[in-house]
């Protein structure tokens, strides 16, 4: 029987070098001491390398637009600026 999995998941066909295979089922394998599973293993290696790409891209993008900056905080973006709400509303977003 299949694992309940935390988000929908896609079954695809991968060829691995032999010898990393070898090393998988010998770490997370049925007969290692983790019993965690080769295709768990293998779908957690995957996301942290995806996730820590995304982070690089990030990072790279966020030096090539120096010009970039934070968001306004919302308390400054709906704070009037002479106490009267100057013709417009929160309504109007």
């Amino acid at each position: 029987m299949s694992r309940k999995h935390d988000e929908p998941v896609v079954s695809r066909h991968l060829e691995l070098y032999e010898t990393d295979w070898d090393f998988l089922q010998q770490h997370f394998g049925r007969q290692s001491e983790a019993k965690l599973g080769v295709s768990v293993a293998i779908r957690q290696m995957i996301r942290k390398g995806v996730r820590d790409y995304q982070e690089r891209i990030a990072r790279r993008l966020d030096r090539l637009r120096p010009e970039a900056k934070p968001l306004p905080a919302l308390d400054k973006f709906f704070k009037s600026d002479s106490g009267s709400d100057s013709g417009s509303s929160t309504n109007d977003l």
